[in-house]
This record gives structure tokens, sequence and C-alpha cells, in this order.
């Protein structure tokens, strides 16, 4: 969500310009944000979309002072199709957005952290993600757990979608939390 939000200011901002018809200022903006992308890329695995989610939370974790280790063993014989690869993405995304808010709430800092495990095998891609809770999370309702937030409607949604994605490649989403400790599989 933190991605769509932040690609859809520089959207509004880009449009704004371009209806004041300031198309110089405009490409200048562009020009900024693919050098700011240039400087802060990290290469965690290889694959420039996984990598950029990757880096983009870890900025983020750093703003609210969480730690974020990754650990990204994957060794592609073929390049994945592109489906494929923005349906983890969207995953990987939507469960570090999950992580980062649920590490954000924890009022001690020293005891905010995020850990990223990404391999593969011939056949799957595999993601886990641990990270510290405040409180323990009750799992219900087909092992996802009830959103926090008041609005059902509109929250509550994204680890359905990361269950429903993982299915449609015959995998699973797998969630468990003990001793203040989040993790999510898929």
């Amino acid at each position: 969500r933190q991605l769509y939000h932040d690609l859809h200011n520089h959207l509004l901002i880009i449009q704004h310009a371009l209806q004041e018809g300031d198309t110089t200022y405009a490409l200048q903006y562009i020009e900024k944000q693919f050098h700011l992308l240039a400087q802060n890329q990290a290469a965690y695995t290889g694959i420039l979309m996984l990598d950029t989610i990757l880096e983009e939370k870890k900025q983020r974790a750093l703003q609210q002072n969480t730690r974020y280790t990754i650990y990204a063993q994957l060794q592609l014989a073929q390049k994945l199709n592109d489906e494929v690869l923005q349906d983890f993405c969207l995953m990987l995304a939507t469960c570090l957005d999950n992580a980062l808010e649920a590490t954000a709430a924890i009022p001690a800092e020293e005891n905010r952290l995020i850990k990223i495990t990404l391999k593969n095998d011939t056949s799957y891609l595999y993601c886990t993600i641990e990270n510290s809770v405040k409180e323990n999370v009750i799992l219900k309702d087909h092992n996802l757990p009830k959103t926090s937030k008041g609005d059902n409607l509109l929250h509550g949604l994204g680890l359905r979608h990361v269950k429903e994605l993982a299915e449609k490649y015959n995998g699973y989403l797998f969630l468990e939390c003990e001793d203040k400790r989040f993790v999510t599989k898929f």
C-alpha cells in the first residue's frame, strides 16, 4: 500500500506540473526520481522489481527504527514470467507493509525487527517474513487474523489476497504468532 501511495503522490506531482504546462519541471522531477532510485538500489536478488520493493521497505524500516534483515538465496535457472513475478512482488509488498505497521506499534524501538528470507527450488519461490509484534495476534478465519482497523470493508483484505495468489500457483500462506513474533510464509 505504501508503494501505491508513494507512486500515487509522485504521479500527482507530475500531473499537476503537466496541467500547468510546466513540462520542464515534470521531466526534471521524473529524472530526479530515477536518480534517487539508482542511488538507493541495492541488489539483493538481482531481480529489479523484487530488489526495488525490498529496498523501499528497508528505507521505511530505517525511518521507523526497525531492524531489517534480508537473506536472499534465489538461484533461478530461468527468468520468471511477468505475471508470476508481479504476483510474488505484490504478495511480498503486502506482507512487508503489514510487518512494518506491526513493528511501528511497538513502543520499545530495540524490540522492532523484520527478517526476510527468500529462496527457491526448481518449482517454487519461498518467502518467510518474521516480525516482532506488540501483542500476540489471534489467528482466526481460515488462519487469517482479524483486521486491527475499524473499517472491515477497506481493511483486512491484504492477507486474504496473498492467500488467493499463493493458491493460484498451488502454493500456500502459512501464518503463526508466538512469543510476540509473527511469521508469514508463502
